[in-house]
This record gives C-alpha cells, structure tokens and sequence, in this order.
C-alpha cells in the first residue's frame, strides 16, 4: 500500500538521521538507508521527486557522493517528466506559479546549477515563465494575493536568470563580462529606490562579491 511504503520509508529516514545525529556514524546511517531501499522496491513504489531531492540531502549531510548523486540524477529525470507533461502533477505546478513553494521548475533549475549547467538550469526557468504566462490568465480576480506573489515569482524569475549568466561568467573565469552584466542590470534600474529595485540590487551585489572572490583567488594561483 502506497500510504504504508511512505511512512515505512520516514521511519527508516528518521532512524537514520537519529543514528547519525547520536553517533555520528555515517557508514550506519548510509547502512540503514540502504537497506530501506533494498526492501522497499523505488521501481514497484517511485518515489515523489520531492523525496528524491530529501534523499540526495541526506547523502549529502552523510558524505556519500556517489549516492548523493543518484538521487540528484532521479530528482532532475523526475522535475523533467513533471515538466514535459501538462497533466502531470498540475496542482503543484500550479502552486509554484502563484505561491511561495520550490516546485518541480525551480528544483530542476537548482539540480543543474549544482552540476554547473548553466544552460540547462536557465531553461528550466524559462519553461517556468511560460507556465505562469499560462495560468496567469486563469486566476480568479478576487485573488489578489495569488496575483501579486505570481508577479513577484516572474519578477524573482528573471533575476535568476541573470544570476545563472553571471555564474556561467564567472565558471568560465569571464569575470569582465560578468561585471558588465551587472553593471547593465544596475542601469536598469536607474535611480529607483523602491523595495523591488533595492532587492534587485541587493541580489545582484551578492554576485559582485563573487567575482571579487574569484578575481582574488586567480591573483593568489598566479602568485
């Protein structure tokens, strides 16, 4: 039953993170996730692309790359075929549109930053910003709340899109044209001094201290 296969998985999660948390035995707490997913079938019982991205965290915290990377391997498969298909998980979809919740677009995004690809992460924000253009339309105009935080996930969309350049910028050790880029999204915003412009600027500082970090980090290898 798929109800008991969810919470016998939780019960093996949370022995294990227990474990790990008392003993800081990772190799025990590694044991104990796999022989949960040694008696509980992924292939008979998927699990949710949620869970997947849970299970990646726990290899991660636990120190174990090569699991840590299957998992983020099936979280991006999963985010893609969610994606790929309009009946699919809709209402989830739906809420990452007009509500503040990290869902299938924005993961998938987040997954192949990790992985340092750029191009792809950019991609998947810009599949987001035709599902919001999409079910923009269809909101109930008596949901302002649901209208103004769509908004601002368009709004926070294309500013990530301009953070993952500059990152791609700074990968590829561009660091001028990555200062170039910030210095065209800063005249953007002319003199503006309302909360959505000192966010923006705020944001995009953030990724001027990388550059500075990676410019002073080439200078010490030349050195």
């Amino acid at each position: 039953h798929r109800r008991l296969t969810n919470t016998y998985r939780e019960l093996y999660k949370n022995y294990a993170r227990a474990v790990f948390e008392r003993t800081r035995d990772k190799k025990k707490a590694v044991e104990i996730l796999e022989f949960m997913d040694s008696h509980i079938s992924t292939e008979q019982f998927p699990l949710e692309f949620t869970d997947e991205y849970e299970m990646r965290n726990l290899y991660e915290s636990l120190g174990n790359k090569e699991l840590e990377n299957k998992y983020r391997d099936a979280c991006i498969i999963s985010c893609q075929e969610i994606i790929d298909n309009d009946y699919v998980q809709r209402r989830i979809k739906n809420m990452e549109a007009y509500e503040r919740i990290i869902g299938p677009h924005r993961l998938l995004s987040e997954l192949y930053r990790e992985k340092k690809e750029f191009g792809s992460a950019i991609e998947a924000l810009r599949r987001y910003q035709s599902y919001m253009q999409k079910v923009k339309p269809s909101l109930d105009i008596s949901k302002e709340q649901q209208r103004q935080t769509l908004e601002f996930n368009m709004l926070e969309t294309d500013l990530s899109i301009t953070e993952l350049e500059i990152e791609e910028f700074i990968e590829d050790n561009k660091l001028e044209d990555a200062r170039n880029l910030i210095e065209a999204e800063q005249r953007k915003l002319g003199g503006r001094q309302d909360q959505v412009a000192n966010f923006i600027r705020s944001r995009l500082m953030d990724k001027m201290i990388d550059i500075q970090r990676k410019s002073i980090s080439q200078e010490g290898l030349e050195n």
